[in-house]
């Protein structure tokens, strides 16, 4: 799981990021492709990401940029969670949330580039 939570800070260094890059994080280094799994292990990283407090979650607004969720960690996972069981697919690009690297999460990635 660390290499997934380095890898996520590393790619939202430069930029927000969405679902599809927790997404593509679970199988490119999890190895994991069966989409129950995907979801598990994505819902898993995200609550380590939030509990850390290396990124924060939240929504995108044309003209403010990203806008934090002021929630719980619990809530969160619970909203995505439902938000997900939903669409009863693999989400697309921009649906369901962001992550914007808090400034912990900037210190911990700039360890690794």
């Amino acid at each position: 799981m660390k290499n997934m939570i380095i890898e996520a800070i590393k790619q939202a260094n430069s930029d927000w990021i969405e679902i599809c890059e927790l997404i593509w994080i679970v199988k490119s280094i999890g190895k994991i492709h069966n989409l129950d799994e995907i979801k598990i292990k994505v819902l898993q990283l995200l609550e380590l990401l939030l509990q850390q407090g290396l990124m924060d979650i939240g929504y995108i607004e044309k003209n403010n940029g990203f806008i934090a969720w002021e929630t719980s960690v619990e809530d969160s996972l619970l909203r995505v969670k439902t938000e997900w069981d939903k669409l009863n697919r693999e989400p697309e690009i921009g649906e369901i949330f962001w992550l914007a690297n808090t400034e912990k999460g900037h210190i911990e990635a700039k360890k690794y580039l």
